[in-house]
């Protein structure tokens, strides 16, 4: 129990100093103010060609701390709008996904050339699981659950990018569900992360001996994947 939490203690230092997390910022006079309601883990942003903004807040994650008991949300923000200090709307979600235990990470939105509908893709931990969520933006506010995706190799899922309606990579940014397992991993610098790619027709291993690997994205012209990692 000693060695687990000092590892885990360990492990915390190591990821703030990784992720810059203590650095000290200079002060810029820019034009920012704070969003109201998504303080508490706003986790990730994807952006239309319109200007709308999708952003994915109230994220839970082992072994780090959480400053809201609230299930997660999903927000939309009009980058466009000419208001000087514009504000984020929470969107509502309709259909049979439990929202109690919602809890997204990385998101990703997929216009169809073939109608428009836009499709937005959420990675969801519910119960510190891992799986991916497919929903459709109907109307103003309002997400339609469609689809709930989970696969033996999409069991650490971080961040993802959609390809289709129902296609998309995704990132795996632990080896094993075991946090000391994972704490070593990260410490001795073992590149067992992976990118999966899903498609109704076929799940496979697209990357792999990749080391703390986090966002993925593609080039404006969609021919590249890109991995960050950490």
């Amino acid at each position: 129990m000693v060695c687990h939490c000092l590892l885990k203690g360990f492990n915390l230092a190591v990821f703030r100093e990784m992720t810059l997390a203590s650095r000290e910022m200079p002060l810029k006079h820019l034009k920012c103010h704070l969003l109201k309601d998504i303080e508490y883990g706003a986790e990730d942003l994807t952006i239309l060609g319109n200007g709308l903004a999708f952003i994915s807040t109230g994220l839970k994650y082992p072994g780090m701390p959480s400053f809201s008991d609230d299930p997660g949300k999903i927000y939309m923000l009009d980058l466009l709008d000419p208001n000087p200090k514009p504000t984020a709307v929470e969107l509502q979600i309709k259909g049979q996904l439990d929202l109690n235990s919602f809890n997204p990470h990385g998101i990703s939105v997929y216009t169809d050339d073939a109608d428009s509908s836009i499709y937005l893709f959420v990675v969801n931990h519910p119960h510190h699981g891992s799986q991916v969520e497919i929903f459709q933006f109907v109307e103003e506010n309002t997400l339609l659950h469609l689809k709930t995706i989970s696969h033996p190799l999409l069991h650490s899922v971080n961040d993802i990018v959609a390809v289709g309606v129902e296609s998309f990579y995704a990132t795996n940014d632990h080896s094993f569900p075991n946090d000391v397992l994972h704490t070593l991993t990260i410490l001795l610098g073992v590149p067992w992360c992976t990118v999966v790619y899903y498609s109704p027709e076929e799940v496979r291993v697209a990357a792999n001996e990749l080391c703390c690997i986090h966002n993925i994205t593609y080039s404006m012209s969609y021919w590249y994947i890109s991995v960050f990692m950490k």
